[in-house]
């Protein structure tokens, strides 16, 4: 997972260097999964904690 989330902070500092609309918007949606994914371990991490 660090590997892709690296490639896309590359594709999207490409996207901006180049200028390139289509580079930005796939690097965004790449982000943007990546942040959702987190959110969502983190969220079934804290559900499945058994209470005492």
């Amino acid at each position: 997972m660090k590997i892709l989330f690296a490639l896309n902070l590359l594709i999207l500092i490409a996207a901006v260097i180049l200028g390139d609309i289509v580079f930005g918007a796939c690097a965004f949606i790449g982000l943007s999964g990546f942040a959702i994914d987190v959110l969502n371990r983190k969220v079934s991490s804290i559900t499945t904690v058994p209470t005492h």
